[in-house]
């Protein structure tokens, strides 16, 4: 059993998030703009992602540069969307970390469903 996997992520946020109950602004909040896709359009956009990248794995750090709606995004190179090195128990959201060590190395996850919004995982250590 593998005690640390380090993933890609690209992150899409949609109008519904269950967040915004606790932080009304986190469901808002994407660089200054306001979200307005439904969680069906945020969905659709993530299928279409994980077409190209069954076509083609290694540009998932390309395509979360260019889509993901998380931070990590910004990070340079194929560093887009890396979440680092994550531990068993820390990753904060549990359904997240059990697709992330449930991953084969370089393996894309379907769709992961989080209090954050919609994401699609790839493990790459």
């Amino acid at each position: 059993m593998c005690c640390e996997v380090r993933c890609l992520h690209i992150l899409v946020k949609h109008k519904d998030l269950r967040m915004a109950t606790k932080d009304p602004e986190s469901a808002t909040r994407l660089r200054g703009k306001t979200v307005t896709r439904t969680l069906a359009q945020a969905e659709r956009e993530l299928l279409a992602m994980q077409r190209q990248l069954v076509a083609n794995p290694n540009i998932f750090h390309v395509l979360a540069r260019k889509h993901s709606e998380c931070d990590s995004a910004l990070q340079p190179g194929q560093n887009s969307g890396d979440l680092g090195w994550v531990a068993r128990g820390t990753c904060g959201i549990p359904q997240f970390e059990t697709v992330m060590f449930s991953l084969k190395q370089y393996e894309i996850s379907d769709i992961v469903t989080s209090p954050r919004g919609l994401h699609l995982i790839q493990r790459i250590a």
